[in-house]
């Protein structure tokens, strides 16, 4: 991986690559400031209980951002800024074997700046995962997608709360949630609030939620091809689980596979 400067937890990324940081080098806090121009592909490790990150992403750049969420419980708050024609992607893998929160603001600031957050969780026990992620639309031509799949297990809880606001003369923009939770036993739970808020016309926005058990019509087609109920239940839940893998490099891929597969 090439180097970057940093001082005092600013760490400036000024040239095209692929990068990773382990965040207790940076006391849990940084600033990434993304110079115009670029394309990076950062993983970020070394989360302890609590971290504050913040992203600046300059004209024309393509930050993507991967955080693979594992062992002790951890708090994750974040933020970033976009401006004229800057992408910034966000992917969560959430294996935490305790509680985890996730609280996420961006903000697109200039026009056609887009983000994507996507995550995948799996709650256990009687862990609590909480995911607070929100997007403000200050101007015109920008577009963001929230797509979360969660799978909650024994006594477990997972909580989603997304906020996308269109604000006024933010014409031509997009917003997008879709949010999937899969409840594996009686005491399970699981909560979605997708929540919109307009406040000019001429823009395109959605908003889906599914909670709930494994639908049995999936089950009883997987059975009348021949595989048994647990194989049928484990296949239907890696569909859910798995595919984040495909947005991390092969190391980090097995580990996914792994945690997925170890759990079912």
């Amino acid at each position: 991986m090439e180097q970057v400067n940093s001082l005092e937890n600013i760490i400036s990324i000024n040239k095209d690559g692929k990068y990773v940081f382990d965040l207790t080098k940076y006391n849990q806090s940084a600033t990434f400031e993304v110079l115009k121009n670029i394309k990076v592909d950062l993983l970020l490790i070394g989360f302890n209980k609590n971290t504050s990150l913040s992203f600046n992403i300059s004209d024309n750049s393509f930050c993507q951002v991967k955080f693979l969420i594992e062992n002790e419980e951890k708090t994750i708050n974040l933020q970033g800024n976009l401006n004229e024609n800057s992408t910034f992607n966000l992917y969560f893998a959430d294996y935490c074997k305790e509680n985890t929160t996730v609280k996420s603001n961006i903000n697109l600031l200039k026009n056609n700046s887009n983000t994507n957050v996507y995550f995948t969780s799996l709650a256990k026990g009687t862990n609590l995962k909480n995911y607070d992620i929100s997007f403000n639309h200050e101007v015109g031509y920008t577009t963001s997608n929230f797509e979360g799949y969660g799978v909650a297990m024994d006594d477990s809880f997972i909580k989603i709360n997304g906020v996308s606001h269109i604000k006024e003369n933010a014409i031509k923009s997009e917003a997008h949630q879709k949010v999937k939770c899969l409840l594996f036993d009686e005491k399970s739970r699981a909560i979605a609030n997708p929540i919109l808020k307009i406040d000019c016309d001429d823009i395109i926005a959605s908003h889906a939620c599914a909670i709930g058990s494994l639908n049995n019509d999936h089950i009883f087609y997987l059975l009348s091809r021949g595989l048994s109920l647990e194989e049928a239940r484990r296949l239907i839940i890696m569909g859910y689980l798995l595919p984040i893998k495909d947005y991390f490099d092969e190391e980090d891929k097995n580990k996914i596979v792994n945690y997925v597969e170890g759990d079912f």
